[in-house]
């Protein structure tokens, strides 16, 4: 995209001498050097916008994250007719097009040694540099400890140790009943709540409390309650059914609208974040005089989310820092049967979710940690013993 171009451009301009550069234009995305070399810089999240004349090289950063199409379709052919060069780099972002098209057929040098290149491929070479060997930077290795303590380990293996092979099988492999699921009863007792019912007791110790909102009519839909313990979550509560309407003023009950109400006066909800595809619905709840958001671009990016959901899943020093209420059947279902894609060969996993499968719950999960974790601190501090909590003064809104 045209915001990472920023760090290649940066890049270039501290690589090329001053008296080089002739001139710029086209609000400076194009870059005469003397010599009649033109550089131009180009997001890649329209492939067909790349169409072009031929190249004499590119540079493609963060390629792993590109659309296959930009490579296969587009790019490799504007180097056909001058032989041109290609330069990829990027982290690993799971066995995708850059795996099969560059990386297995390459000579690959890494810290687990050199493989040579498929016949037909000597001219393509790999190198994998991991960031837990680079002790040159100060801080950066003890940086690398501590982030394979916070990090689900296929994370860390990806972007500390410059790992294809991170994902694989199920999305939230970290997951354990014993560990994320816990029922009423066990609350209670962890909280030291007795007498009151669970929802207005639990309300004196949230700082917020946030519903992720996904719609449906054939599909289920859900709203999704989570609630937030400072840097520790809970989900309360879903709501989830198939052929509900969003809003009709003649019901007072059977709609998302009047669950929503519903949900908001129990558990003191502070907004509503909701999937962005139908923004008539979140209109009908804003409306309706609920707090909703249609999930901005960042909210919604389905990869982000599942990194979150992820991070608050796994265990630090055999403590999760997000939970599940037990009541929460289809979330739980869910998690336990999602799924990585398999890539074209059908032999290996990528790096997002396999299509056709229930997230129906997934999705508000992601919308709501999404928000809930945006300002988490660079460093995370092992999470409290859930039965060692003190209250809150009160909901923090």
């Amino acid at each position: 995209t045209f915001t990472l171009l920023a760090e290649p451009i940066r890049s270039l301009f501290e690589a090329i001498p001053p008296a080089w550069i002739e001139r710029f234009y086209n609000d400076a995305l194009s870059l005469w050097l003397k010599g009649d070399i033109l550089i131009e810089f180009k997001g890649a999240d329209r492939p067909q916008n790349l169409v072009s004349v031929g190249l004499n090289g590119l540079w493609c950063d963060e390629a792993a994250r590109m659309k296959a199409d930009t490579w296969r379709g587009q790019l490799r052919q504007r180097l056909s007719d001058k032989m041109g060069w290609a330069l990829f780099t990027t982290t690993p972002f799971g066995r995708n097009w850059l795996w099969e098209d560059i990386v297995s057929r390459s000579t690959y040098v890494s810290h687990t040694g050199q493989h040579a290149a498929q016949p037909g491929f000597e001219d393509y070479l790999t190198i994998g540099w991991r960031t837990v060997d680079n002790d040159r930077l100060p801080g950066i290795v003890e940086e690398a400890a501590s982030a394979k303590r916070d990090l689900p380990a296929r994370y860390y293996a990806r972007e500390y140790e410059a790992s294809f092979e991170a994902f694989a099988g199920r999305v939230f492999d970290e997951w354990d009943r014993s560990l994320h699921v816990v029922s009423e009863a066990d609350l209670k007792r962890e909280f030291g709540l007795n007498g009151e019912p669970l929802h207005k007791a639990l309300r004196k110790v949230f700082r917020r409390v946030v519903a992720g909102v996904d719609w449906g009519w054939n599909a289920p839909g859900c709203i999704l309650v989570i609630g937030d313990l400072g840097g520790q979550w809970l989900a309360l509560e879903e709501s989830y059914a198939p052929g509900r309407i969003v809003f009709d003023p003649r019901l007072s009950s059977g709609t998302w609208v009047a669950e929503a109400h519903r949900l908001k006066e129990k558990w003191g909800i502070s907004g509503f974040y909701c999937d962005p595809a139908e923004p008539r619905s979140v209109f009908d709840f804003v409306r309706a005089g609920l707090p909703a958001f249609g999930a901005g671009k960042v909210n919604n990016d389905v990869v982000l989310g599942i990194r979150k959901v992820s991070e608050a899943l796994h265990p630090i020093d055999k403590r999760p820092r997000l939970r599940v209420l037990s009541g929460c059947v289809n979330l739980i279902r869910e998690i336990e049967s999602y799924h990585w894609g398999q890539n074209r060969t059908g032999e290996s996993f990528a790096d997002v979710p396999a299509e056709g499968q229930s997230e129906h719950a997934i999705d508000p999960a992601r919308y709501a940690m999404v928000e809930l974790m945006e300002f988490e601190p660079a460093t995370i501090a092992p999470p409290t013993p859930w039965q060692n909590r003190q209250p809150l003064p009160g909901p923090v809104m």
